[in-house]
């Protein structure tokens, strides 16, 4: 019997079955991607592909990193938008409160007001009717029993429960005073404290010697009684003394360098100012170089108690206004006043708009502002694009309009109140000017 055959046609079957599973398996690596053979070569892109210029816009994101930024975002936006809304709702409480709360006071006021109203109609009607009883006693028309018994106390005087003898006793001191009120008035009339150190002859001499010695401070002053009257004073006690019993201020009779109204002075004026409008200036500081440049000065001011220094340094402009100004604590010397300049000159350039022509720098001839490294630094190719330093003529400082600026200034820290040292009050009242 042979058997060849059964077992042939079961090979063909097994082998069938077998290619069907390499295909399928071939055909599902093909869909995922895999190639089903290994090529023998790979092609590969030149890599100067990456260097085109075309390309040169494509950015890569990651796409975890933006979508970690958006809901960062929106969380932040969330938590904003919270925030505001509850800022908003304890807002509208707060003024919900204050709302009551006015009302309610409104209320009380009102209410106070009716009560004092009310007493004061009443006690009006007291009045008219309580005078129209006494007029009707005074009359004779009605006696105290007839008049209403709320009345009679205001009509009838009280008196005390005294006797006879003392009620005319007190009848005949009527209008005398009392020995309480004579002792006050002699206790008045004696001056209390420590006797004046100063007599009216020390004050008077003191002021004449003020007057008739040009130059004369108050310092001078107290060494002069010492050596005549032998007396120690303070120069803050003896001004006090002058100016509240003998009427004397230095200042009434301030004394001015013989120079200041001389005929060379007021000659440099007068070229100084024709020659800042002349044709020359106005072409090329503009059509107004006094009104378009800029001023500087200092002011120094000093506490005579701890004797603290407090200055003000400042730039200003009638046609800009306040360019620059610093306050310091220490005396003013060629190196702040560079410092100042710097600052000042840094801040125009930034600030201001209009730097199409140079402006005047115009100070007076203080010894600070001639130093060499100042004159240096305006006459640098960047600065003096800028500012050109300009000098007022010699005794002529009413032409810097700093002047005016100070003397307010001056005004609101010695008249101030405040508790504070003159330093703080300086540097307080410069800040808000």
């Amino acid at each position: 019997m042979d058997h060849r055959e059964p077992t042939l046609a079961g090979d063909d079957e097994a082998a069938t079955s077998a290619s069907n599973a390499a295909a399928q398996q071939r055909s599902s690596r093909a869909r995922r991607g895999r190639p089903a053979k290994n090529p023998e070569s790979i092609p590969r892109l030149d890599p100067t592909i990456a260097c085109d210029p075309r390309v040169a816009d494509i950015r890569f994101t990651p796409a975890v990193s933006g979508t970690l930024h958006a809901a960062n975002q929106r969380r932040l936006d969330e938590q904003r938008r919270v925030a505001l809304e509850k800022s908003r709702q304890r807002a509208l409480q707060q003024l919900q409160q204050l709302q009551c709360a006015v009302d309610h006071v409104r209320e009380v006021a009102n209410r106070k007001i009716e009560r004092y109203r009310s007493i004061s109609d009443r006690e009006r009607a007291f009045a008219q009717e309580l005078s129209q009883w006494q007029v009707k006693m005074l009359a004779g028309e009605v006696d105290i029993d007839s008049v209403p018994v709320h009345f009679r106390k205001a009509l009838v005087p009280k008196k005390p429960h005294i006797s006879l003898e003392s009620e005319e006793m007190i009848n005949a001191l009527d209008g005398s005073k009392s020995q309480r009120d004579i002792a006050a008035e002699a206790e008045s009339g004696k001056r209390r404290g420590r006797p004046d150190k100063l007599s009216d002859e020390m004050i008077n001499a003191a002021a004449r010697f003020m007057f008739l010695c040009i130059g004369a401070t108050i310092a001078v002053a107290a060494k002069f009684l010492k050596v005549a009257f032998n007396v120690r004073v303070t120069s803050r006690t003896l001004s006090k003394h002058l100016r509240d019993r003998a009427g004397f201020r230095l200042g009434d009779f301030k004394s001015f360098n013989v120079k200041r109204n001389a005929t060379e002075t007021t000659e440099m004026r007068f070229q100084y100012v024709s020659r800042l409008e002349s044709d020359e200036y106005r072409r090329i500081f503009g059509p107004n170089p006094l009104y378009d440049a800029v001023y500087f000065d200092e002011m120094p001011l000093t506490r005579v108690s701890n004797r603290k220094h407090v200055s003000l340094l400042l730039a200003l402009s009638p046609a800009l206004g306040l360019i620059w100004y610093e306050t310091i604590d220490t005396t003013v010397d060629g190196d702040v006043f560079l410092e100042f300049c710097k600052s000042m000159v840094q801040h125009y350039v930034q600030t201001t708009c209009d730097n199409s022509r140079p402006r005047l720098f115009i100070l007076d001839n203080a010894r600070i502002h001639h130093v060499q490294r100042v004159e240096t630094f305006f006459k640098g190719d960047s600065v003096s694009k800028h500012f050109k330093m300009q000098f007022l003529p010699e005794y002529s400082p009413f032409l810097n309009p700093c002047e005016e600026i100070f003397g307010l200034l001056k005004i609101r820290i010695w008249v101030s109140s405040a508790t504070e040292s003159s330093v703080h009050i300086g540097k307080a009242t410069m800040k808000r000017c």
